[in-house]
C-alpha cells in the first residue's frame, strides 16, 4: 500500500484510538495486534500484503512490546513522507511524572517491521531481526528512518515530460508516489499537457476523497486506490462504504490476498496428507483376502474332518483317499487322506486348518470393517476442509484427523444425504462444541430436540440455498435419533441458523441459546430408515 492510502488511514486511526489507552499489544510471525481500552483491536499485518485493519479477534496471544501497555496514545503520524506510521504514546504518574514511547510501523512491504522507542527515540524492541548494512537499526541504538533519496516534486527539474516517462519514471524520484499513483498522474497528463498542473489535480482528487475504490480482474483485488481512477476504468472497480472505509477496504484486502491464500495452501498441505493417508488404506484393503471365500474355505476342511471322524474305521494304512457319503449335497464325496500320517492325525489335520482359516475369516473380516470405516471417515473429512471458509477451521481438522487416524474416532459423526450434503453429529458435549462453534459456517442450519438432552446436528450447506423438504427431516430425525426422546414417538425439533446461536460466558461445553428459531415435529423413524440404506 501506498503512503497516500496510508495518509487516509491514518485520519481514520485518530478517530478511533486517540487517547484510547493500550490494554495490551500481542503479535503473530507476521503481524501485532494492540487492543484498546475502547475494546477494538487494531491489527498490522507485516507480511506480504500489508494491512492496517479492525477485527474482533487478534493475530495471537503472544504479548509483545508490554512496557507500551497502559499508556495512552497522543496521535498517530506519519513523520516521514513514506510508509512509515508512528505511535506516539504518553503516560502520566500520579507525581505528574510523564513517560513517552513511540511505536514505529515500517509498513515497506516485505522488509516491514516494528519498533518500539524510547523518550530518546532509542531502539527498546524490534519486531522482526533486521538485517541490513544500510542503516542501523540495533537494540539500544538511535532509530533511523528507512533510507529515501526521493525529492518533493517542486525541487525536481524535469527535461522533456511524456505520458510514457511520468508512468514509468516519476514515482522514482518524487517522494509519496507509487508506481500506481504515476500510472493516474500520466492519464491526467494527457489532458493538462503539464506535469506539475496533473500533480495538483491528483492529490485534489486524493484529499477530496471520502471512500477507496477497489479493482477487481477475474475476481481478483488488484488494486486499492484513495479515489476513483480513471487509468483503471477497465478494471471492475468497488467503491468501499463504511464507518471508516479505507481501514474496511485494506481488510478486505487482507481477507482475501493473506487469509484466501493462506486457507489455500494449509487446505492444500493437509489435504495431501489425508489423500496419502487414504491411498494407503485402499492399497492396504485391496490387499486383504475375500474374507467370505476363506469362511467357505473353511467350512469345506470342516466338513471333510466331520465326514472322515464317522468314517475312520474306514481308512485303511496307505490309502490316499476314501469315499463316502455327503449327506448335504446327497453325493458321493472323496476325501483326500495323508498316507504318511495315522487316520487320527488325519482327522485333526482338517480341524486344525479349520480352525486356522476361521482365525483368519475373522482378523480379516474385522479388518476389512476397520478400513471401510476409516475411509469412509477419511473420505468425509476431506469433502468437510474442501469446504471450509474459515482458515481458523483447518487447524482443528488437522487435529481431528490425526486423533482419527491414532483413535479410530471422531468426537463428532459425518454423513453423507441422498441430496450429497454433509450432516455433522456430536457425540458428546466436546463434539457439540467442536461442531457448532468451530466447523460449522454461519449460514449452516443447527438442529436439536427441544427441551431434552441429545446431539447437536448441523446441516451443511450452500450460502443462502434453502435446504430441502428431505433434508430437513432427515437433519430434525437424526436429533430425535441422537437424543433421549429416541424411540418416544414425535417431538418438537428446534432449528435455526449457527449465525443465530450464542454461547453464554463461561457456560459448559456444548451449551447454546438461540433466536429466530424454526420448529419442526418428527420421530427417530425417518433417519432409521436411512441407515438401513447406508449399512
Amino acid at each position: 500500500m501506498d503512503y497516500l492510502y496510508l495518509q487516509k488511514t491514518v485520519k481514520e486511526l485518530n478517530k478511533l484510538f486517540k487517547a484510547q489507552r493500550i490494554k495490551e499489544i500481542t503479535n503473530s510471525e507476521n503481524g501485532i495486534s494492540i487492543t484498546f481500552s475502547n475494546k477494538k483491536t487494531l491489527n498490522v499485518y507485516l507480511g506480504y500484503p500489508n494491512a492496517i485493519f479492525i477485527s474482533d479477534k487478534k493475530f495471537s496471544d503472544f504479548k509483545t512490546f508490554s512496557s507500551a501497555e497502559k499508556l495512552t496514545v497522543k496521535e498517530f503520524k506519519l513523520p516521514v513522507k513514506d510508509r512509515v506510521l508512528e505511535l506516539e504514546l504518553l503516560k502520566i504518574s500520579l507525581s505528574g511524572k510523564i513517560q513517552k514511547l513511540f511505536l514505529i510501523l515500517e509498513l515497506t512491504g516485505k522488509t516491514a517491521n516494528a519498533f518500539l522507542l524510547n523518550e530518546n527515540r532509542k531502539i527498546v524492541a524490534t519486531l522482526k531481526k533486521v538485517e541490513t548494512s544500510v542503516r542501523n537499526v540495533s537494540v539500544g541504538e538511535a532509530y533511523q528512518f528507512p533510507p529515501n533519496d526521493k525529492k518533493e516534486i517542486e525541487e525536481i527539474q524535469f527535461g522533456k515530460v511524456t505520458p510514457e516517462g511520468i508512468e514509468k519514471q516519476l514515482h522514482k524520484f518524487v517522494k509519496g508516489i507509487s508506481p500506481l499513483n504515476s500510472k493516474e498522474i500520466a492519464f491526467i497528463f494527457r489532458k493538462t499537457n503539464n506535469l506539475i498542473e496533473a500533480y495538483r489535480i491528483f492529490l485534489e482528487k486524493h484529499e477530496n476523497s471520502q471512500n477507496p475504490h477497489l479493482y477487481r480482474q477475474n475476481d481478483k483485488i488488484k488494486y486499492l486506490t484513495t479515489f476513483k481512477y480513471e487509468s483503471l476504468r477497465d478494471y471492475e472497480g468497488e467503491k468501499i462504504e463504511a464507518e471508516y472505509p479505507f481501514l474496511e477496504a485494506w481488510k478486505i484486502l487482507y481477507i482475501e490476498k493473506v487469509e484466501n491464500e493462506t486457507l489455500k495452501n494449509v487446505k492444500r498441505k493437509l489435504l495431501e496428507r489425508l489423500n496419502k493417508k487414504l491411498h494407503s488404506l485402499q492399497k492396504e484393503l485391496s490387499e486383504v483376502s475375500n474374507p467370505e471365500s476363506i469362511k467357505s474355505e473353511a467350512l469345506h476342511y470342516k466338513k471333510l474332518g466331520e465326514l472322515l471322524k464317522y468314517n475312520l474305521y474306514a481308512v485303511n494304512k496307505g490309502e490316499t483317499k476314501i469315499k463316502t457319503y455327503d449327506y448335504e449335497t446327497e453325493k458321493e464325496i472323496e476325501i483326500p487322506i495323508d498316507p504318511t500320517l495315522s487316520p487320527q492325525e488325519n482327522l485333526e489335520r482338517y480341524f486344525k486348518q479349520y480352525k486356522k482359516l476361521i482365525n483368519k475369516y475373522e482378523h480379516s473380516f474385522k479388518r476389512k470393517e476397520e478400513l471401510l470405516k476409516e475411509i469412509k471417515q477419511i473420505n468425509n473429512l476431506i469433502d468437510v476442509i474442501e469446504k471450509a471458509e474459515n482458515i481458523k477451521e483447518l487447524p482443528l481438522l488437522e487435529t481431528e484427523s490425526s486423533k482419527a487416524q491414532k483413535n479410530k474416532e471422531l468426537p463428532f459423526r459425518i454423513y453423507t444425504l441422498p441430496t450429497g450434503k454433509k450432516l455433522l453429529i456430536g457425540k458428546n458435549s466436546n463434539g457439540n462444541e467442536t461442531i457448532t462453534f468451530k466447523i460449522a459456517r454461519p449460514w449452516d442450519l443447527w438442529f436439536h430436540v427441544k427441551d431434552i438432552p441429545g446431539s447437536h446436528v448441523i446441516l451443511m450447506r450452500e450460502k443462502n440455498e434453502p435446504p430441502t423438504k428431505e433434508e430437513l427431516e432427515l437433519s430434525a430425525s437424526a436429533a430425535v435419533f441422537f437424543s433421549k426422546a429416541r424411540n418416544g414417538g414425535k417431538v418438537k425439533v428446534d432449528y435455526v441458523e449457527v449465525k443465530n446461536l450464542k454461547k453464554p460466558p463461561k457456560s459448559k461445553a456444548g451449551f447454546v441459546i438461540y433466536r429466530g428459531e424454526k420448529s419442526v415435529l418428527i420421530d427417530d423413524k425417518p433417519f432409521r430408515e436411512f441407515l438401513k440404506g447406508e449399512d
